[in-house]
């Protein structure tokens, strides 16, 4: 009845509860979203790659730059993770969350690097503090964004089905 009364060519789904059948608009936004995201991981993948294979102690001359770069390379490829949580929190005006993922991962990032230092990783102190802040930061933006993400994607606040 409802197909001849819009003239639809095709006849509606099956009906399996309210919920199911839904229309949802976002679907094509959510792939979309999906597949842009790891095509650039993977361009990032290749480009930190590429970059720790030319940039290794040959090009300055000294081999604790390589050892650096290497473990610093991480960090590009942590922030890939972080990335569309951190925005969806952002976009939906929630700062003091993000306030506080920076603030922590600023503290332990510290911490980390303080700790190495006195415990005589001299210049890999730095690069193994920035790989604890980029974990925390990942940790954070994707235990409290999530849900963001899912409002984003959906078009609004998840709605149960009825059934």
């Amino acid at each position: 009845m409802i197909a001849e009364a819009f003239g639809l060519k095709q006849g509606l789904p099956a009906p399996i509860g309210v919920f199911a059948n839904q229309p949802n608009p976002w679907s094509e936004t959510h792939q979309k979203v999906c597949k842009t995201f790891w095509k650039l991981a993977l361009l990032a993948i290749v480009l930190q790659v590429v970059f720790s294979m030319l940039a290794g102690g040959k090009l300055l001359g000294e081999p604790g730059v390589r050892h650096v770069l290497l473990v610093l390379a991480v960090v590009p490829l942590l922030a890939c993770l972080e990335f569309l949580p951190s925005s969806c929190i952002e976009r939906a005006g929630n700062f003091r969350v993000v306030a506080l993922v920076n603030l922590l991962r600023s503290a332990i990032g510290s911490a980390v690097i303080l700790a190495a230092a006195y415990g005589g990783h001299r210049y890999m102190s730095l690069a193994y503090g920035q790989v604890a802040s980029g974990l925390v930061a990942v940790a954070g933006m994707n235990g409290v964004g999530w849900r963001h993400v899912g409002r984003k994607l959906r078009g609004g606040p998840r709605v149960r089905p009825s059934v």
